[in-house]
């Protein structure tokens, strides 16, 4: 009897110990009823505890933000809102002359084509004349293997910074030496970066092409209007130019008023000539001919550099008063404002001498039978049949590479037009710059957010099947939100990505483009497909889409960026 007792009871404790190492020892012990984003909180402390490190955490607004110590490196951790994924970042880990910049972008950009997740980024500290080199990562850690999964990821940080030290130290030596260097650091000047800067915000404003004014070729108002807020039909019936001094001046003949020079108002003889002016256009919309409508535009002056005056303009439209035959929400009573950056060329026959030295040169290495060495703007040029056209894809090209999209499409656009109206022999002969045109035009317009512009251009070049530009118009689908978006994507997926019955086929094995060659459009298409049913809200097919997605280190960033949208999508949804 003792000896069952005694047998009973072994069990028992047998029993009492299996359920106990069960629920203490289990990784997922931590999550019933913690939330994500808690869990990777708790995940990682422990995981950092069993790697003999210690966090401390502390909560900012809506931000976790926790600090830790790993075989003398300092990390931060970052936790944002509706995320429960970890920003890891290793902070601060080398610091070099702010005159070496170009040598630490040359390698960031090295590294980070070959990294997986880690990403390298710099920062510059004005006050102390340094560059400080940084790594971040995005984290996210399983409960089953969250120790290894961090020993990992740490681990490849300090890869990633001995790779950046080693590279770095065997071309400082080199780079020291590069002839010129000084000069190209010195471009870097005030004027230079108050220049890009403004040039940037052009880039950024919504509305038609516009032009850089100068004394030789002002700009009228009617180019503005058209520009900024697409008024190409208006009938003007009045306009008001208010000086800071003097009487005001008023102006009643309609092409006068359309031809005015506004730049005027604010700049004489290359010189500013106040700091602000005011003009009211006072006109008829055809669409509504019996009510008199009123267009306030403020001109104030900006910053400047040796070569250019810039000045902002500001358009408003005064909305109308709803009546009998408008509806409240009818178009016509919205109110309309744009500010947009403009620029006054001091110096205007500056890159006409450029474009016509690099002419001759091209010429001239022509005749000479010296083709191989022509330059990519050399042969450009040559393909042309009038220097005028060569100048405006010259000069519009150089523009649209200093995403100056306003000013490029004046010229690209005329440059178009010249174009096709050319015989069918000389177009084929150029074709090859036709299609570029095309697909500059419809960049610069999808830039600008005009969409439908931008799909007609762009079209044009889909024949030649080339990345960049079907890139280019699926972008502008996208961003419109046309119906038709989901139907190209799909289209383009099936020709990239090959069904199951085409594996073996022999035709296919032979392409002259693998399908490997082919991956980082393909994952542009899925990221873009994804994009589209989020916009549909069709979640659940954007997040099966977009956890496929995340076999491949290229868009992990993107996906965990989709996904917690998706997630504040729906708690906004309830």
């Amino acid at each position: 009897m003792d000896v069952f007792f005694l047998y009973g009871l072994l069990v028992v404790i047998v029993v009492a110990l299996l359920v106990w190492y069960f629920f203490t020892h289990r990784p997922d012990k931590l999550v019933p009823i913690i939330d994500d984003q808690k869990c990777h909180r708790i995940l990682l402390t422990k995981a950092l505890r069993q790697l003999n490190s210690k966090i401390t955490w502390k909560k900012d607004k809506d931000e976790w933000e926790g600090i830790f110590d790993y075989q003398s490196g300092h990390f931060r951790v970052r936790q944002t809102k509706d995320t429960p994924y970890l920003q890891l970042m290793y902070l601060f880990f080398y610091e070099t002359d702010f005159s070496d910049l170009e040598l630490v972008r040359e390698i960031c950009n090295l590294c980070n084509k070959n990294t997986e997740i880690s990403k390298l980024v710099y920062s510059i500290d004005e006050k102390q004349g340094t560059v400080d080199l940084h790594v971040l990562e995005g984290l996210m850690l399983p409960a089953k293997h969250a120790v290894g999964t961090l020993q990992r990821a740490l681990n490849e940080i300090f890869s990633w910074q001995n790779a950046f030290t080693r590279r770095y130290n065997e071309a400082k030596g080199e780079n020291d030496k590069t002839p010129g260097r000084d000069q190209e650091k010195s471009a870097a000047s005030i004027s230079r970066e108050l220049y890009m800067l403004h040039e940037m915000e052009m880039a950024r404003q919504t509305g038609q092409a516009e032009w850089h004014t100068s004394e030789r070729s002002p700009e009228p108002l009617r180019q503005l209007l058209a520009s900024a807020l697409n008024m190409t039909d208006i009938v003007p019936a009045r306009l008001t130019r208010f000086h800071e001094e003097g009487p005001s001046e008023v102006i009643d003949d309609p092409e006068r008023i359309l031809n005015f020079h506004y730049a005027d108002s604010l700049i004489r003889d290359n010189q500013w000539a106040g700091t602000s002016a005011v003009l009211r256009l006072d006109y008829y919309d055809p669409r509504r001919p019996a009510r008199l409508r009123h267009l306030l535009i403020v001109l104030n002056r900006e910053d400047q550099t040796a070569e250019t005056l810039y000045y902002r303009a500001t358009l408003t439209r005064i909305p109308l008063s709803a009546d009998r035959q408008m509806r409240t929400d009818a178009v016509e009573g919205d109110d309309l404002s744009r500010s947009v950056l403009l620029g006054y060329d001091l110096d205007s026959d500056k890159q006409a001498d450029k474009f016509q030295y690099i002419w001759k040169e091209a010429e001239a290495k022509q005749q000479a039978g010296s083709t191989e060495t022509l330059t990519d703007d050399e042969r450009l040029l040559l393909s042309l049949k009038d220097a005028h056209t060569g100048l405006n894809v010259y000069r519009g090209k150089q523009l649209f590479l200093q995403r100056r999209y306003y000013e490029a499409l004046l010229l690209l656009e005329d440059a178009y037009r010249r174009i096709i109206r050319l015989s069918a022999k000389d177009l084929h002969a150029m074709q090859d710059v036709y299609f570029e045109v095309c697909y500059l035009v419809g960049f610069c317009y999808s830039q600008l957010h005009q969409y439908e512009r931008a799909a007609y251009y762009l079209e044009f070049t889909l024949p030649l099947h080339r990345v960049n530009y079907t890139e280019a118009y699926v972008n502008t689908l996208v961003a419109a939100g046309d119906i038709r978006s989901l139907n190209v994507i799909d289209t383009l997926l099936s020709q990239v990505i090959p069904s199951s019955d085409d594996e073996d086929d022999e035709e296919h094995a032979h392409d002259s483009q693998p399908l490997e060659e082919l991956m980082p459009f393909a994952n542009f298409l899925r990221r873009s497909k994804a994009t589209v049913l989020i916009t549909q809200q069709r979640y659940k097919e954007a997040e099966a889409l977009l956890q496929e997605l995340l076999n491949d280190p290229e868009n992990t960033a993107f996906v965990l960026k989709e996904l917690a949208h998706i997630r504040k999508l729906k708690g906004e949804k309830g």
